[in-house]
């Protein structure tokens, strides 16, 4: 965490010396390059002129606290994809032979129980089952998933590397929708195309747009 030194002040409070320094600190965790906190450090000032202890403002302990809970920096995680449970969610078998559940970020598809879930879960298998993989993430939900975005080689480029997000392709193709509730914990550039995505899938009625489509028509019929 970069600290940057704002504003330096010394007040003198009957017998004491008081240094009061505004701190500017940045969130690695932005896209942007880090978002900018401001905190007041007060440093008691002994004999000598140097800080003997330090006094935190009480308005900045509930932002220091945020920031120590803030998402760490994004890990990345090589692996093959071993199966696909769902259209958002896949089984990825790392190269010490771990089995890592895998939530898609940013999507949520139909279970496969539901209307058109099969056939999401069967284009994202069509995508990825099989292949290498590198999975960007940040935390694991309460049932110890990984959230992240999973990039695999596009079945029309051979050689072209790990260069297709699946998590966008389903919204491209219809077979899950942006999840919006959780656009927080994307990226904003992936959030804007994730966005994007769904909003072409739902003009062209790809996917389960056309599924909901048709049933509006049959309902608005009877």
């Amino acid at each position: 965490m970069h600290n940057d030194l704002r504003k330096v002040r010394r007040i003198v409070e009957g017998s004491k010396s008081w240094e009061t320094r505004r701190v500017l600190t940045l969130d690695p965790t932005d896209p942007k390059h880090g978002i900018g906190h401001r905190l007041s450090v007060r440093h008691w000032l002994g004999p000598t002129g140097r800080p003997h202890r330090t006094r935190v403002a009480s308005s900045s302990v509930g932002l220091a606290l945020l920031l120590l809970c803030a998402p760490a920096f994004a890990a990345q995680l090589e692996c093959r994809v071993a199966s696909v449970t769902r259209g958002d969610t896949l089984i990825c078998l790392t190269v010490d032979n771990r089995q890592e559940l895998i939530r898609l970020r940013g999507i949520d598809a139909p279970g496969r129980k539901q209307p058109f879930g099969e056939h999401a879960r069967q284009h994202l298998a069509d995508l990825a089952h099989g292949k290498s993989a590198t999975v960007h993430w940040t935390y694991r939900d309460h049932h110890g998933r990984i959230i992240g975005a999973v990039w695999v080689e596009p079945v029309d480029c051979p050689g072209c590397g790990h260069t297709l997000d699946v998590g966008r392709a389903q919204l491209a193709s219809g077979m899950a929708r942006w999840a919006q509730r959780y656009a927080s914990q994307q990226p904003v550039e992936e959030r804007y195309a994730y966005e994007f995505e769904e909003s072409e899938a739902r003009a062209r009625r790809a996917g389960l747009w056309r599924k909901f489509k048709e049933s509006s028509q049959a309902q608005a019929g009877q």
